[in-house]
């Protein structure tokens, strides 16, 4: 998914506007300095393309009652 969003933001790079949002699935590992890493290994505008992470039952319910997807634990 992250190459495809590369490739979107390089499509799009004349349309400033749209923003890009990666959200961690791995927030225990994913601290801020390994998003940017991981951001700066597929080129990412960090302008524009922003790498999010949180506590688990915090994106566990973002995933769930947000995006709609199903549920498949309990989010611990």
């Amino acid at each position: 998914m992250t190459q495809k969003m590369s490739e979107l933001m390089e499509e799009f790079s004349d349309t400033p506007q749209i923003q890009y949002v990666s959200v961690s699935v791995n927030p225990d590992y994913d601290t801020p300095d390994i998003l940017k890493k991981y951001g700066e290994k597929y080129k990412a505008d960090f302008s524009r393309w922003h790498f999010l992470t949180g506590h688990r039952k915090d994106i566990h319910r973002l995933s769930v009652e947000g995006f709609k997807l199903e549920e498949l634990g309990d989010g611990n």
